[in-house]
């Protein structure tokens, strides 16, 4: 038996497909049509070629819509079909949100009058969930260095009207100030863009260190930076020990650079935080555990759960998972909102 945290909550997902053109439904078809990533290659191949092709080479952007809740109005918004990440918009898979574990668990740890930090906010996903919650009145600061997925998060804040909320900043947090390159592994997806001090893809990229960042504390941040979660943290140590925040980052380990893994983790241990696992806590012939990176039948109601682990655990987990830190002086804090129980 394990003591885990509980939570009811109700979905929620501001975010409405409207208009989906021609090659978007092109791409989408191989990843909708079959699960694996083999048949998507072999039988989609030509679908990948062709949206490939299109955001490489047309001089023109097709143009997608979707609605967006903010304080009960629904809002009409455009968006940039060429970036691959808008996927979560129009993936059958997300049809009811995107990363929906951690997307409640901001819903209930960012408090109304709070400061959230999305550092690696691509085009935004997160920045408009958090700014569009009912009774949210605080400040988000997010972080997009990617110049074209900038341009998309500032269109996304514009057309919703929410620049009074979001705050956007186009340099990278990092180690230390400077400058660095950015390319896309996969030629593709913008989610998948990397800061490198390499000289690849667009150069003259802004660096700059959380501790230098002239901006109210955060209370909750998300840290999705692709494998350089280590060098915000690193730039970051003074804030980070200072104003405890709530952390959520993203951790893979399909590298064998060990050091890499764990890094991040080490680092937020030795400043106190304690480390969890978001989940669905579900019932398959009794209670079970359904990880952040896994969402199968999806459902309007579930019960939050946030399962504890240790850093020498992690290499036993998931691939890729959401790691949820908690300094130890705010451990209370978090247990206020859920319940514990015995799985």
């Amino acid at each position: 038996m394990k003591e885990i945290l509980c939570r009811e909550i109700t979905r929620r997902n501001p975010f409405e497909l409207d208009h989906l053109p021609w090659i978007v439904r092109c791409y989408r078809y191989p990843f909708d049509r079959w699960s694996t990533q083999g048949k998507q290659g072999l039988y989609g191949a030509h679908n990948l070629l062709t949206f490939l092709l299109y955001r490489k080479f047309s001089p023109f952007t097709m143009k997608g819509s979707f609605y967006l809740t903010v304080n009960g109005q629904r809002k009409h918004i455009s968006y940039n079909t060429k970036n691959a990440t808008y996927a979560i918009l129009y993936f059958k898979q997300y049809v009811m949100g995107y990363e929906p574990q951690v997307a409640s668990l901001f819903d209930l740890v960012i408090p109304d009058n709070g400061v959230f930090y999305d550092i690696g906010s691509n085009w935004g996903w997160f920045s408009l969930m958090a700014a569009t919650r009912p009774g949210f009145q605080g400040k988000i600061h997010a972080f997009e260095p990617f110049p074209t997925t900038h341009q998309d998060i500032a269109s996304m804040v514009q057309q919703a009207g929410l620049g009074d909320r979001i705050q956007l900043h186009d340099f990278a947090l990092m180690a230390e100030a400077g400058t660095a390159s950015m390319f896309l592994p996969d030629s593709i997806h913008s989610g998948c863009a990397t800061v490198t001090k390499e000289n690849r893809g667009v150069g003259g990229i802004k660096t700059s260190m959380l501790d230098q960042f002239d901006g109210p504390p955060p209370d909750v941040m998300k840290v999705d930076v692709e494998g350089n979660e280590s060098e915000v943290f690193l730039g970051g140590k003074k804030t980070i020990a200072k104003h405890q925040p709530m952390i959520a980052f993203e951790n893979k380990r399909d590298t064998e650079d060990l050091a890499q893994i764990m890094r991040p983790i080490q680092l937020l241990e030795e400043l106190g935080y304690v480390f969890y696992h978001a989940a669905w806590l579900r019932q398959a012939g009794g209670p079970c555990l359904v990880g952040d990176e896994f969402d199968p039948h999806p459902q309007p109601k579930e019960t939050l759960a946030l399962v504890p682990f240790q850093p020498a655990q992690r290499l036993l987990l998931h691939t890729a998972m959401n790691i949820f830190a908690v300094h130890r002086d705010k451990v209370g804090l978090l247990e206020s909102k859920f319940e514990k129980r015995q799985v």
